[in-house]
């Protein structure tokens, strides 16, 4: 894969003695460790490691540019193995990370701090990463002024799960986190040039095994900002919570997720997330709201032990209840509750064209107020199975395409089609022409397509703002949340803000 004769590539071996003669960082005369190597690198060229095990914490203050990126690899896929220790970046821009091993980091095993920008980390593997008791995190993106980073393709493994204890009220102690993303800062008002939010990160094609949470967009439930984190097409499986997400602007999407013991999707705080073309099997809750105007579309849920999505009511942190919320288009098949769909005191949602396919009821309203119950919309939903007829929800015809393959596309025009229905393997970059030229067409209202440039979308990411509170605050409880109480002095107020 590298040139061994290229020499515009920086050799590295642990077990190079130093006495050995030759040109420093040649493929000859590697460097003994990765400090040598650094001190010697310009934008434009490869750190390679040979294979061997690497130890030693190490903090990296290097950057490429745009088009002469610094690149630090292993000479074969997985075989340097960076052990029990942590590397950090700092102010960091325009790095590609590929190929490394992460083994029994007793912390984190990489962190990315402050204004680190346009850096990419594909094919790595984290194996038992967060060995000590504490909150850990294998991959940790923190600081302020955290944008346009990518993580694709690695593997974040924990061979056992942790044991983490849990609390009386639901949440985890000392848990293990596979992926994580803090907010940034976010300054007052009268400061606004003090603002670094952490946004436009892109998480893609990864897979998570046995952690307490795989993904955390957010380390506290802001309300009021959009970081704009795109999560797509990972594999989580095992993991007692799937991926949560604490914060706006944050895209779910094409993702598979197993055999979770909490939540599989939550979306906990913020506005305008949107959970779409998710595949959740055999989890405790299959999606949860929390926040302002979110949308689900086209998910399918399937033997999920209690609700398939549950619609929160207000947090006693003081995050608004599930408001504006569109379900739209979703397959529930088989759930443990009474209903599939559990809508709390406080919440407004137009649920409408999804599939019902199970036992008890489709959708169930939980202590909502008149004013609450007037913003609630059921409508043109399809029921079938043992699924009790309700408003909203009717029996229609339909058929699924094989049960016991779990392949739950169905013939009506209702409920998820596509990918996410058969669980067949599919590669999101291999649409086909046809398929992404329509799909570029696509009219909006009026019947004209969409009129804004690709400028005009990267200005509007770049005007976005997010917030900086402090803790990690981590998922409701495991049992039912406490109903909304509230009167109509304090909804006037909350209005107001």
């Amino acid at each position: 894969m590298f040139n061994t004769e290229d020499p515009l590539v920086i050799w590295v071996s642990p077990q190079q003695k130093k006495t050995s003669t030759g040109i420093p960082g040649s493929y000859e005369n590697p460097y003994d460790s990765i400090h040598g190597a650094l001190l010697s690198v310009n934008p434009g060229q490869k750190i390679v490691l040979k294979p061997g095990v690497y130890k030693g914490d190490i903090s990296f203050e290097i950057s490429g540019s745009i088009s002469h990126p610094i690149r630090i690899a292993a000479q074969e896929k997985h075989a340097a193995i960076i052990a029990e220790a942590s590397w950090f970046f700092y102010d960091c821009s325009d790095l590609i990370v590929s190929g490394l091993a992460f083994q029994d980091a007793p912390l984190n095993a990489l962190s990315v701090i402050g204004r680190c920008r346009r850096n990419r980390f594909e094919e790595l593997r984290f194996l038992n990463c967060g060995t000590q008791a504490k909150t850990t995190c294998a991959l940790f993106f923190g600081g302020s002024g955290v944008r346009c980073n990518v993580v694709e393709e690695c593997v974040f493994d924990r061979s056992q799960k942790t044991g983490a204890a849990i609390r009386k009220d639901g949440t985890v102690e000392n848990p293990s986190i596979g992926l994580m993303i803090s907010e940034g800062r976010m300054a007052g008002a009268d400061q606004p040039q003090q603002s670094a939010p952490n946004q436009d990160q892109v998480f893609r094609k990864n897979s998570f095994v046995n952690y307490d949470y795989a993904i955390l967009a957010g380390s506290l439930d802001s309300t009021d900002y959009e970081n704009s984190t795109l999560v797509e097409y990972n594999t989580i499986a095992g993991c007692r919570n799937g991926i949560v997400v604490k914060n706006g602007d944050t895209s779910v999407n094409g993702n598979i997720i197993t055999a979770c013991s909490g939540t599989a999707i939550a979306i906990l705080a913020g506005r305008g997330s949107q959970v779409a073309h998710n595949r959740i099997l055999d989890c405790a809750t299959g999606i949860a709201a929390r926040g302002k105007a979110h949308t689900i579309v086209n998910n399918c849920l399937v033997r999920c032990r209690r609700e398939a999505l549950y619609v929160l009511a207000k947090s006693p942190e003081g995050v608004c209840a599930a408001q504006n919320l569109m379900i739209e288009e979703n397959s529930f098949v088989d759930w443990g509750e009474s209903a599939a769909v559990r809508l709390e005191g406080g919440s407004t949602s137009i649920v409408r064209r999804n599939l019902f396919a199970g036992p008890g009821q489709a959708v169930n309203a939980v202590d909502l107020r008149q004013s609450a119950a007037n913003n609630l919309l059921i409508t043109g939903n399809a029921i079938g199975g043992a699924c009790l007829p309700q408003a909203g929800c009717a029996v229609q015809p339909f058929e699924f395409a094989s049960v016991a393959d779990d392949d739950f596309e169905n013939n009506s025009p209702f409920g998820a089609h596509g990918p996410v229905c058969s669980g067949r393997p599919f590669d999101p970059d291999q649409i086909p022409a046809a398929a992404e030229a329509e799909t570029a067409a696509e009219p909006v209202a009026g019947g004209e397509t969409d009129p804004c440039s690709e400028e005009e979308v990267n200005q509007m990411f770049d005007e976005k703002e997010a917030a900086d509170p402090p803790e990690l605050s981590l998922l409701f409880p495991e049992d039912d949340v406490e109903p909304f109480e509230d009167d109509e002095g304090a909804e006037e107020a909350e209005e107001s803000e």
